[in-house]
């Protein structure tokens, strides 16, 4: 019997949460990271919102640290 259900894309949440991290703890990796991966890259919609508010307070010049991202994601509306 064959399965019609839509294929779905492999996700890997921990790469994403530990792509995250190592922008949280070294910021200055964002411009590397960001010549692989988009926001829409994320396969969870917090982490495209969180990765979106780390590359627009980098590219600010702001701290890019929990707070700063807690703020910007209230400012953007999340």
């Amino acid at each position: 019997m064959r399965d019609n259900s839509p294929a779905t894309i492999p996700a890997d949440i921990d790469a994403e949460l530990a792509t995250l991290g190592s922008c949280m703890i070294d910021p200055d990796v964002l411009p590397d990271v960001r010549k692989l991966l988009q926001p829409a890259d994320f396969f969870r919609e917090t982490h495209n919102w969180m990765f979106t508010a780390m590359c627009k307070l980098y590219d600010a010049q702001l701290p890019v640290d929990t707070h700063m991202v807690a703020d910007e994601l209230k400012s953007s509306g999340h």
